[in-house]
């Protein structure tokens, strides 16, 4: 005897169309949607001597039939044995399965008993199949001959798994349950329940409902062809899915999760549900509602009405005459070329975390400019040949990249326009508008209210009208005239960024305002303020006709204000503010800045000056170095008078009547002599004489351009005078900065020289050597002071730049002049650079990129001993040397002999 194991099922597992479990020829039956294999089947073992399932003979008489061999055991989905015995086939079915193939199910029984049903193909729950004929005995049929046990297939359909279900040209229903399916039904209306998982589902003409399950499914009609119009329902459910809807009137939801939903023909419902969808009508007059999430929808031809929902969608009717709600949140309405007569409520309320801000856009319309006309709040029309909107709750406009019109002076709430592209005239309302002009020549008017307003490229005109308004100017813009407006107390400002900017006021009132390496220049006029960008700015406001708010902003800017009131904000980086005339309010802010003070500066107040020291001196400095004493000599800080202002603040006066008032700072923190030294004021003034073709000259009286003597050759000007000040605490702190004192006479000098511990002196035998090495060996005639002086307040370097590194006579000493090596420069701050640049620009490399010195200035003008070929004996021998040497310069040792104190000349220090 052999086995064969076939998984079958029964008769009340079948849904007939009409009733019952009977099958007719004609009638169309599916296997229960609901089945499953691990629940549903039924087993069927049989044991037979031979390779055939013989069948009843007769009809009328139950198991007439000429096998008495073959018996089954029949057990359910559980294992319980239902039934057992000789089996017969009682009658068999035909009929063809979606792929073409004609299937033969037989029906079974034992004594009588109909036990179920086996088939030669597996039936997929849901698919309709048409019977097309039955053979039940009757009427001289024989069903004695039955199949061959090999040829039976079992049922083996489990929901759960990864399913290929092909449906029929009738109306299925079919379940696929998990998994990832792919399911395609053809003709017929179809009830397809794809379950969870990433299935694939296309139906065919009847109106079909799909419904694609939890999984991010794609859902297709299949047809394609002309003429196919259905009105399928379809339901994406969770997850991410795509659907198309093919022809008809259908009804799409895509759910929760992000969806991609395509209309396509008819007159469809759309509807994206949570998530960021993209919903494209398509053809026909198409409802599309985004619901909410971050949607993209696009009603496509005909007449839409469109939902943008919650979130901040996209939206565009396309063509046709569209009806478009923005509803919650920032909304975006684009119109293409061509887009018909619409009508747009962009909505006024908001989600949690949301704004009321939606945007009407023209940028994508190819035809022209637009004309936009508001005739209230936020409401409106717009118009571009036969094309048209109108609006309502619209915050902004965005044009197209031609000649654009927007004239929103019926407008209260503010706006955003921008212009884009083409020569625009854009005109805001009362409310806070922020106009942007965009590329091209455009014409920009504020109206009232505290206005944005930015050129962008090209050649503009910016109006601010009423209100206080704020100009955006950013290095890139194109030329133009910025009129800030005049109306009462308002306060218009210029807002720079970019590099660093140059702003000059003019001698007829306007000013101008350009960027390094730009070609382009904005005018302007009533500007109250100028807000300064992150680099390095230079403001002169010297000729302005009234007084000015200037903020450098963050990096190493120069504030020059008016003879006015102004105010100076310096911001971060080390800033020079310089109030002019006038009562200036200056805020040095962060950084280490200076504050310039002149005669006749006015009585100046610094808001937040740094008396934080560093090292000797104060974080932020007074330059005092254009004010005078009555003798027309600089003041020190013998000449300055601190008070209190009344209120607690240190008040100090200048000869001329000159103040500044140090706001925060208590007078008793000031008046001792030694901080005026470290806020800048300066406790010596320069004496030393320095050999001329016109005679000795001190060296305070030298100027750029003045001729010195060189030992070397004919006479040279002066290129550049640096000074740097040390603090005797900064003296006393470290004592490399101390100055070396040259005796008089002890090298030939007609008198007492005091110079930097590193600068060169001219030695017998052609060499250079350092003032410090000189007092280093223990000889008398060279010793280190303390920097004091009758003032008690330090020292004062000076440092003389030449066409090239040369030796000069300083009472006779022959030193050397200043040398731009990296010594020299470590002593310069940032602005002393700035300003040595400038007076010889060769050394731009050297200063900047450490490029060589000899190469942009040249050669030493000697060489230098080392500390090791020096010694007491040596000096001594030079000192004999050069005792009995008589100077041609003009230095007179007597009358040296009468200076009491000479500045150090520093060079390397």
């Amino acid at each position: 005897m052999t086995t064969w194991t076939v998984q079958g099922l029964y008769g009340a597992q079948f849904q007939v169309e009409g009733g019952g479990s009977t099958l007719w020829p004609g009638a169309q039956f599916k296997v229960d949607p609901a089945w499953d294999y691990s629940t549903s089947r039924r087993t069927f073992v049989f044991s037979d001597d031979d390779s055939s399932l013989s069948g009843d003979s007769n009809y009328m008489a139950d198991e007439h039939g000429n096998d008495s061999t073959q018996s089954v055991a029949v057990y359910d989905a559980g294992g319980t044995l239902l039934y057992s015995g000789q089996v017969y086939v009682e009658w068999s079915s035909t009929f063809t399965d979606p792929s073409g193939t004609v299937v033969h199910m037989f029906t079974l029984e034992i004594g009588g008993t109909i036990i179920g049903e086996v088939a030669t193909r597996p039936l997929t729950p849901g698919v309709t199949y048409h019977v097309s004929g039955v053979n039940d005995g009757m009427n001289g049929a024989d069903v004695s001959s039955g199949p061959l046990y090999d040829a039976l297939a079992s049922m083996t359909f489990d929901p759960d798994l990864v399913n290929v279900i092909q449906g029929g040209a009738y109306n299925d229903s079919i379940a696929a349950g998990a998994g990832n399916d792919t399911i395609a039904t053809g003709d017929g209306a179809d009830t397809i329940d794809g379950g969870a998982g990433n299935d694939s589902i296309t139906f065919g003409a009847g109106g079909d409902s799909v419904r694609g399950g939890l999984g991010d499914d794609y859902i297709d009609d299949y047809v394609g062809a002309a003429g196919y119009v259905w009105n399928d329902k379809l339901f994406g459910d969770a997850g991410n899915d795509t659907i198309w809807a093919g022809s008809g009137n259908d009804l799409v939801d895509g759910g929760a999760d992000n969806d991609s939903i395509l209309g396509e023909g008819g007159n469809d419902t759309l509807l994206g549900g949570t998530g960021a969808d993209t919903i494209q009508g398509c053809a026909g007059d198409d409802s599309l509602d985004g619901g909410a999430g971050v949607d993209v929808l696009s009603g496509g031809t005909g007449q839409d009405t469109l939902h943008g929902g919650d979130g901040a969608d996209l939206l565009a009717g396309n063509g046709g005459n569209d009806l478009i709600y923005g509803e919650a949140d920032a909304d975006r309405i684009y119109f293409e070329t061509d887009w018909g007569s619409d009508t747009v409520f962009g909505g006024g309320t908001t989600t949690a975390g949301g704004t009321d801000f939606d945007v009407l856009d023209f940028s994508s319309d190819t035809l022209g400019g637009v004309r936009v006309t508001f005739t209230g709040s936020e409401d409106g029309t717009a118009t571009q040949g036969n094309n048209s909107v109108s609006f309502d709750n619209i915050e902004g406009i965005y044009g197209t990249g031609f000649a654009d019109t927007v004239d929103a002076a019926a407008d209260a709430s503010g706006l955003m326009i921008d212009g884009a592209g083409g020569n625009d005239s854009l005109t805001g309302g009362s409310g806070a508008d922020v106009l942007s002009g965009g590329a091209g020549d455009d014409t920009l008017s504020g109206g009232a209210g505290d206005d944005t307003l930015s050129g962008g490229t090209g050649g503009n005109e910016l109006h601010g009208e009423g209100g206080s308004d704020t100009f955006l100017y950013s290095h890139g813009d194109g030329s133009g005239l910025i009129f800030g407006g005049e109306s009462g107390s308002d306060v218009d400002v210029l807002q720079l960024s970019g590099p660093g900017a140059q702003i000059t006021w003019l001698d007829w009132g306007a000013a101008s305002a350009t960027y390094a390496g730009d070609t382009a220049s904005m005018y302007f006029t009533e500007i109250e303020r100028v807000n300064g960008t992150d680099a390095a700015d230079e403001f002169n406001a010297a000729e302005a006709l009234t007084e000015v708010t200037l903020d450098g902003g963050g990096g190493a800017d120069t504030i020059l204000g008016s003879a006015f009131g102004d105010s100076l904000i310096g911001g971060a980086g080390d800033d020079r503010l310089t109030g002019g005339a006038g009562n200036d309010s200056l805020s040095a802010g962060l950084g280490a800045d200076t504050i310039v003070m002149a005669d006749g500066a006015g009585n100046d107040f610094i808001t937040d000056f740094n008396l934080s020291l560093n090292g000797a001196l104060t974080a932020d400095q007074l330059d005092v170095t254009e004010l005078h004493d009555g003798s027309d000599s600089p003041v020190t800080v013998r000449d300055v008078t601190v008070t209190d202002d009344g209120l607690g603040n240190a008040r100090l006066t200048f000869p001329d009547g000159t103040s500044v008032t140090l706001v925060g700072i208590a007078p008793a923190t000031v008046q001792a002599p030694g901080m005026l030294h470290a806020m800048g004021v300066p406790c010596l003034v320069a004496g030393s004489r320095v050999a001329t073709p016109r005679g000795p000259v001190p060296v305070e009286d030298l100027r750029p351009g003045d001729l010195v003597t060189v030992r070397d050759g004919p006479p040279l000007p002066v290129l550049w005078i640096g000074t740097r000040r040390v603090g005797a605490a900064q003296l006393a702190a470290d004592p490399q900065l101390r100055p070396v004192e040259i005796g008089a006479g002890r090298l030939g000098n007609a008198g007492p020289v005091r110079l930097s511990a590193l600068h060169g002196i001219a030695v017998p035998g052609g060499f250079l050597a350092r003032a410090g090495h000189l007092a280093a060996t223990g000889w008398g005639g060279a010793r280190v002071r303390h920097g004091r002086s009758r003032a008690q307040g330090g020292v004062l370097y000076l440092h003389l730049l030449l066409p090239r590194h040369a030796l000069l006579s300083v009472e006779g000493l022959w030193v050397e002049s200043f040398w731009p090596g990296p010594i020299g420069l470590a002593a310069l701050d940032l602005a002393a650079k700035a300003t040595l640049i400038r007076a010889l620009p060769a050394l731009a490399g050297v200063v900047w990129a450490g490029e060589p010195v000899q190469k942009a200035y040249g050669p030493p003008a000697g060489k230098f001993l080392r500390r090791c070929q020096i010694d007491r004996a040596l000096c001594a021998n030079w000192s004999h040397i050069t005792r009995d040497l008589t100077h041609s310069d003009g230095f007179v040792t007597e009358a040296a002999a009468t200076r009491t104190a000479f500045t150090g000349m520093g060079n390397r220090g």
